[in-house]
């Protein structure tokens, strides 16, 4: 479900400024009295006008930036940089009618300028025109067949006509475009199942799946040979040989970092791990291994910031799973979609197990002096089985403060969703199975919740109930669309953004800062795709009052 929500919030951009950049000359590197001066000594200089124009607008003085384009074109009405200033002015000002106005005197200039006409699509959709932002995103996919934010808003349009098929030809041509591109592969899936293509759906779940680096086989070589014999060292220095040679081998510098880490070097095994996800932005092993390094020098945040990554790389797998057994089921395949669920079940685990880790780490941080303290003190903390023991102690406290918190709050639906997947981890399916119920209450289209609600209700052996749940989250209905259509618009306009949401606010409770509005409406935006979930995450995590840590288990 969420990859189809996640269609209606791609492509957005949040001000015309930055969509025209590159169209826009760069500003001199003079302060503004020096431009002003220059501007008094040569009124008539259109340079001068425009030069301070764009250092107001990148100022935010927008009133001001506006004054000097006006002046840019009363002395050439046909400048471009001047036009596209003055859009942008009136953009930022929420001025859409009138930012219109200035791109399509720009348009009449450059006919065929693709970020114009995108930025002329863009302001249309925002008026509701929508044939004719239609027909500025076509046009400007004519004059570049490539521009990802046309194909994507195309998309969403259709979608929220409904009109699947036609949505799903523009991610076709994404996937020409960029054949990796592991999401694009799960949104097409999703709308193969949308319009009763369950062969393609597979097709596209089954390819999504493979791209993911962790199933890139590693065959054997001399590096392996002499990491085997205890010879790290020379490992290490083949390896090297190796990345001369074939310096974009993202694998190659995962076990690099493996070698450096065994030998004892954590700061160098940090680097190459950074390098393989330089690489390879979303290879999974390689993000949980530079967490571990980190969290063994110290950094916790970093660490628990990269877990979480890792967990959103994770559930994007499960979710094609998950995804890929639905579409087995409606193509009559059913073996093959109960092996596919049964994948599902063995990747699942690694979410909940990295984000009980991070949840640890996170209450580790906070209260460090006093934890490292009491294991100061422990005898047996010190061996393997009390730090064990105290990891279990540090997830069952993150277990309580989360407990505590949905009794506080019981109508967030991302407190209930963090609480079953640390109940799970725990082995407590049943407590999870209510949890991530509870959460699928609140938010119907929770879809990560309904994936993870579906895998605890099949480890009790509730078989053809967890089936339910894992159609109803590839599932999205006209009025969801909708509302995230809206809302992804509404979010691009930030200064009406801050505005709805006050109003909410206020209508829900009578007073401003209602958290219930902020926290559902937070969940919504990441629904849309929005927002960073993996930032999202961790701030939740992080802002979650860390009450002082008593240990009520004596180690000694």
């Amino acid at each position: 479900m969420s990859y189809l929500l996640e269609i209606l919030g791609r492509g957005l951009v949040s001000s015309l400024r930055g969509a025209l950049q590159t169209k826009l000359p760069p500003v001199d590197d003079l302060s503004l009295p020096e431009l002003r001066s220059r501007l008094a000594a040569e009124p008539k200089n259109e340079k001068h006008a425009l030069m301070l124009g764009l250092k107001l607008l990148w100022d935010d003085r927008f009133m001001k930036a506006g004054e000097s384009f006006e002046q840019v074109l009363e002395r050439d009405d046909e400048s471009i940089a001047g036009l596209l200033g003055m859009a942008s002015v009136h953009d930022e000002l929420g001025r859409t009618e009138q930012a219109l106005i200035q791109l399509n005197r720009a348009r009449l200039i450059d006919v065929l300028d693709p970020v114009i006409l995108f930025c002329i699509g863009f302001c249309c959709e925002k008026l509701n025109r929508m044939g004719d932002a239609i027909d500025a995103y076509r046009a400007s996919l004519r004059a570049c067949p490539d521009l990802r934010n046309c194909h994507e808003r195309l998309a969403a349009i259709f979608l929220r006509q409904g009109k699947p098929r036609s949505a799903l030809s523009h991610y076709e041509q994404l996937i020409e475009f960029d054949p990796d591109h592991m999401s694009d592969h799960i949104t097409l899936a999703n709308l193969y199942l949308k319009v009763g293509d369950p062969e393609s759906a597979i097709r596209r779940y089954e390819m999504a799946i493979a791209l993911d680096p962790d199933n890139w086989e590693i065959q054997e070589d001399l590096a392996t040979a002499y990491q085997k014999a205890g010879l790290v060292r020379e490992a290490i220095e083949l390896l090297h040989q190796m990345i001369d040679q074939q310096p974009e081998f993202a694998d190659n510098f995962l076990r690099l970092g493996d070698l450096y880490a065994e030998a004892g070097d954590d700061p160098t095994a940090q680097a190459q791990y950074e390098r393989a996800l330089e690489i390879s932005g979303e290879y999974l092993e390689a993000m949980v291994k530079l967490g571990t390094t980190l969290l063994r020098q110290g950094d916790h945040v970093a660490a628990a910031q990269w877990f979480n990554k890792a967990i959103e790389i994770n559930d994007r797998l499960l979710t094609a799973c998950v995804g890929l057994g639905v579409a087995q089921l409606q193509a009559g395949r059913h073996e093959e979609g109960m092996t596919s669920f049964e994948l599902a079940s063995q990747i699942e685990p690694n979410s909940s197990l990295l984000f009980s880790e991070t949840a640890r780490v996170q209450l580790k941080a906070s209260i460090g002096d006093q934890i490292e303290r009491f294991l100061g003190t422990s005898a047996v903390a010190e061996t393997l089985d009390g730090k064990r023991e105290m990891a279990t102690l540090l997830i069952d406290k993150q277990i309580e403060r989360h407990e505590k918190a949905v009794r506080e709050k019981p109508t967030h639906a991302d407190l209930y969703y963090r609480l079953g997947l640390l109940l799970r981890h725990r082995g407590r399916d049943r407590e999870a199975i209510e949890a991530f119920g509870s959460a699928v209450k609140i938010n119907p289209v929770y879809e990560k919740a309904l994936v993870k609600l579906g895998i605890s209700l099949r480890a009790v052996g509730e078989i053809d109930q967890a089936i339910q749940y894992f159609r109803k989250a590839l599932e999205v209905n006209p009025d969801d669309v909708r509302l995230h259509y809206q809302l992804g618009l509404i979010f691009a306009e930030k200064h009406l953004f801050d505005l709805a949401v006050d109003h909410f606010e206020k209508a829900e409770s009578g007073m401003s800062d209602n958290p219930d509005v902020q926290a559902n409406l937070a969940l919504a935006l990441q629904n849309a795709g929005l927002t960073d979930r993996a930032e999202t995450s961790w701030q939740t995590t992080v802002e979650m009052d860390a009450e002082p840590f008593t240990p009520d288990v004596n180690l000694n």
